[in-house]
């Protein structure tokens, strides 16, 4: 029996993301997405390879009848002070959330991503997971590119 996944992902990219990386995410956000218009990998380091394989179809597209919401696109974030040349600055900004039952692609799919995703987008808090019967959601921070949960609250592990 499988049970049902929360997943909550809210971020921002850093400025330096190379146009590759845009792309790939780009495309696994669109339904219209193939494996015929998948674009070239040019995003993964050496040991990620693999990824491109698993990561051969729209994952994070919303889907008619799922229970799936997804958005990605350059938004405006904030005006620079004056002193720092006052520009206006935008960033890439992912907004996805779904209900599924499929275990295996919450798995192999949304959880790697998670890890992927940690070494592009901009410190801080950007969302949680939670599986059906689990009483508390494992919460997802990132911090100088590397993914960071929150112990289960009500763990058996002593404080």
């Amino acid at each position: 029996m499988s049970a049902y996944f929360d997943l909550v992902i809210n971020c921002d990219l850093r400025e330096d993301v190379p146009t590759p990386c845009i792309q790939f995410i780009s495309w696994l956000c669109d339904i219209d997405s193939s494996l015929e218009t998948q674009p070239q990998p040019d995003c993964f380091e050496q040991n990620e390879a693999e990824l491109a394989n698993i990561w051969s179809y729209p994952f994070l597209a919303p889907r008619p009848n799922e229970e799936t919401f997804s958005d990605f696109q350059r938004r405006y974030r904030y005006n620079m002070p004056e002193t720092k040349g006052g520009k206006e600055v935008y960033k890439y900004s992912l907004h996805f959330s779904e209900r599924n039952i499929l275990d295996d692609t919450f798995f192999d799919c949304h959880l790697s991503f998670l890890y992927w995703i940690a070494r592009i987008c901009e410190n801080g808090f950007i969302g949680y997971y939670k599986e059906e019967f689990d009483s508390e959601p494992t919460l997802v921070y990132v911090k100088d590119g590397e993914l960071i949960t929150t112990p289960k609250i009500n763990s058996s592990q002593p404080a």
